[in-house]
């Protein structure tokens, strides 16, 4: 299990993240959602103890019971990174080495994990055909550059699983594809999950996306977790004004006639400059006096947590 307990993310004295608590068990499909600026990337790559140099972190991540901010380097490399956990990033031609083949990178991480190299050529192969590349023996001799974005994604995919790690972190993995390609990707992953058991704690800024490929989820905004609980039964019932409005901005294809898509008015506050007491008050249309001044402790309503003093369950 992944478990995170009370994170905070520091950078130049100013907090990114504050007070997180996150799970993600073996064969659970769990979503981080916000907008950009909410956190959400700071907290995934934590777990992989990726973040650059400057951050501080406090708090506790641990997978499998192991605490990985007492490991060192080595040990993270060889006990953690790829062979338990597993990164999809964002950005597959920044995350691939231009200059090498994709066989050839995909064979790293498995030379390394498991010290083979006898038929790892057929290995990748085979790799490649689980991540529902066509013409895997070509692709296997092809470079990044030759490759479509959608492609590039799923050599991402072939690598992170390479290991049979317990857990794959998908950071944004379909933010820069079309929809066709998106949600080949989506059914990918949860193909993987389903039939390997692997955890997958899934990063967006897509409610339509989180809502086709999660369990559950977070819902993140300015470092703090706004709102948590079971995917579906948040889309039905937000608890949270935050939580509402990236909802409401769904876009929407059946009905008839225009449809004005709402927007949420305002943006994440900078974090030099977050807004004293709820750091969501000065978009909200529901803030109170007592919003400007204290920050709302987490609530637990009808088995879902809720930062909020006034949450619309109820009214």
């Amino acid at each position: 299990m992944i478990e995170i307990k009370n994170l905070s993310i520091i950078y130049e004295n100013f907090t990114i993240v504050e007070d997180v608590n996150l799970t993600v068990k073996k064969g659970e499909r769990v979503g981080i959602v916000g907008e950009s600026g909410s956190g959400k990337s700071v907290t995934a790559l934590s777990v992989m103890k990726l973040l650059p140099g400057g951050f501080k972190v406090t708090g506790s991540v641990k997978v499998n019971h192991q605490d990985i901010y007492l490991l060192n380097e080595r040990d993270l490399n060889s006990k953690i990174r790829w062979k338990t956990v597993s990164v999809i990033f964002q950005d597959p031609s920044s995350a691939l080495n231009p200059l090498l083949k994709i066989g050839n990178q995909i064979e790293e991480a498995i030379i390394y994990h498991e010290g083979r190299r006898k038929n790892i050529r057929e290995s990748v192969i085979s790799l490649l055909r689980k991540a529902a590349i066509p013409d895997a023996e070509v692709k296997y001799e092809s470079y990044p550059h030759q490759l479509s974005g959608g492609l590039k994604q799923r050599v991402m995919i072939a690598m992170a699983i390479a290991c049979n790690p317990d857990f794959i972190i998908a950071d944004e993995p379909t933010t820069a594809l079309d929809k066709k390609t998106e949600r080949e990707i989506i059914f990918l992953l949860n193909n993987l999950v389903k039939e390997e058991n692997t955890g997958l704690l899934f990063i967006s800024h897509d409610f339509d996306v989180i809502s086709e490929i999660t369990d559950r989820v977070y819902v993140m905004y300015a470092g703090y977790v706004m709102e948590s609980g079971r995917t579906e039964n948040i889309l039905k019932t937000p608890f949270h004004p935050y939580t509402k409005g990236l909802i409401a901005c769904i876009p929407k294809v059946e009905g008839k006639g225009k449809r004005k898509l709402p927007v949420l008015p305002g943006n994440v506050p900078d974090i030099k400059s977050k807004p004293s007491g709820c750091p969501f008050h000065p978009r909200c249309e529901r803030a109170k006096e007592i919003c400007k001044k204290e920050l709302p402790e987490i609530k637990e309503i009808n088995g879902r947590e809720v930062r909020c003093f006034f949450p619309i369950a109820g009214s």
